[in-house]
């Protein structure tokens, strides 16, 4: 959502309606949809339960990564890899120098012993 103002958010709203009415319209049966109560109830739930979370899962950002991500290079989808699984090339080197760092110190402490 590119704003957050209570005018966008009842447009969103009305738009989700609209979509719902549609929807339900192709999906239930001529007979259920005939009653304005389930055809209000079931528009209203389809545009509050299903689209409205549907579309707060499509903002700019969040779209913007994925083309990114997928358009991108290979060397490009390597780090975005590992920055999603947490572990960038920095932190990776920090890792292993600690490793390190602790492997011989344990190494040492061997030595002392013996």
């Amino acid at each position: 959502r590119l704003f957050k103002t209570r005018m966008l958010v009842e447009c969103e709203m009305d738009y989700n309606r609209v979509l719902g009415h549609r929807l339900v319209r192709a999906l239930l049966p001529r007979a259920e949809f005939s009653s304005p109560i389930i055809r209000t109830m079931m528009t209203e739930m389809m545009a509050s339960c299903v689209l409205s979370p549907l579309m707060g899962c499509f903002v700019p950002d969040y779209v913007n990564g994925w083309i990114l991500y997928l358009c991108g290079d290979d060397q490009n989808k390597n780090n975005s890899e590992q920055e999603i699984n947490g572990d960038t090339k920095k932190q990776q080197q920090q890792k292993a120098d600690s490793d390190n760092a602790t492997a011989d110190n344990n190494h040492n402490d061997n030595n002392n012993n013996n």
